[in-house]
């Protein structure tokens, strides 16, 4: 039940064994802080008294009917905590670890980026690059040129490489095409080789 209450009595703070977020905004009367008379709790704002019992609904009711621009700062267990648009949250500030699922398939994306449009390894290097992997995965860590050149885009020396190779320095020439023949057979050879899974 609310009673109107009166501006000119001090309103004493909650004392510290009442831990809920809701005391911020109301206190007891009383003639000190040691002192105080805990049957009503008084709201802070508008000195309205209201009947305490032990738990604080009540209290967080009022908050919410009568001082709803507070009530986004009072925790509920039984909601979620209201969170700033623009607050960041320890979800977005910690990387991904590079073994994640998440990880793996971002990076296998690149791979697959890099062989299958045949560019260079050094378009992870790129600034536009970045920004636009940043911008769909913040958390992601871009791993350095050399992981795709020795680890995720390996280039296996064995005989059917060199086949591979071969035929290709055969075909292209230089002065058929711009590319020199040895970068024409590593794509050729990326190209038919790297077996990477569907998106």
């Amino acid at each position: 039940m609310e009673e109107p209450g009166t501006s000119n009595q001090p309103i004493h703070p909650a004392p510290s064994g009442l831990k809920a977020s809701v005391w911020i905004h109301f206190g007891f009367h009383g003639r000190s802080s040691k002192h105080v008379d805990k049957t009503h709790a008084v709201c802070r704002r508008c000195h309205t008294k209201l009947k305490y019992c032990g738990n604080t609904s009540n209290l967080r009711a009022h908050i919410s009917r009568f001082h709803p621009e507070e009530a986004g700062w009072v925790k509920d267990d039984r909601l979620k905590p209201v969170i700033p648009p623009n607050q960041r949250t320890l979800h977005d500030m910690t990387k991904l670890a590079p073994g994640s699922e998440r990880a793996k398939k971002i990076t296998t994306s690149i791979s697959y980026f890099i062989a299958k449009d045949m560019r260079p390894y050094s378009v992870v290097e790129n600034q536009g690059f970045r920004y636009m992997v940043h911008s769909m995965e913040p958390r992601y860590v871009i791993p350095s040129r050399s992981f795709f050149t020795h680890k995720s885009i390996p280039i296996p020396i064995s005989v059917a490489a060199e086949r591979v190779f071969s035929t290709a320095g055969d075909i292209v020439s230089a002065q058929r095409s711009t590319l020199t023949p040895q970068h024409v057979d590593q794509l050729v050879f990326l190209h038919k080789n790297l077996v990477i899974p569907e998106l």
